[in-house]
């Protein structure tokens, strides 16, 4: 869910799997874990990346090549342990009310 002017995100509509009852949650960012390949190809050519696939970061940052967009996850490291603090870091340096689903 979102606006056109400023372009930004309102919120997220989820489908419950099992009833199929869709719901939705107001919010301001949104993060998004895509499994343990570097699915890299929503930003190929975009931001700068290794031959691997996986996003280049400032060294200790999630910042990426371009200001204001930043990586985490499995896009940045195949660790589960870097996962984890990245995601954190990220979310909790940028928003103070985060919301895990």
């Amino acid at each position: 869910l979102g606006e056109d002017n400023p372009l930004g995100v309102t919120g997220i509509q989820m489908r419950d799997t099992l009833s199929k009852e869709l719901s939705e949650i107001t919010c301001s960012g949104v993060f998004v874990a895509i499994g343990h390949s570097p699915a890299s190809n929503l930003i190929k050519d975009q931001l700068k990346t290794f031959d691997s696939g996986y996003v280049s970061t400032l060294p200790g940052t999630t910042k990426t090549s371009i200001p204001g967009v930043f990586a985490a996850g499995d896009l940045v490291d195949e660790s589960a342990f870097t996962f984890v603090s990245q995601n954190r870091r990220a979310i909790g340096g940028k928003y103070s009310d985060t919301k895990t689903l």
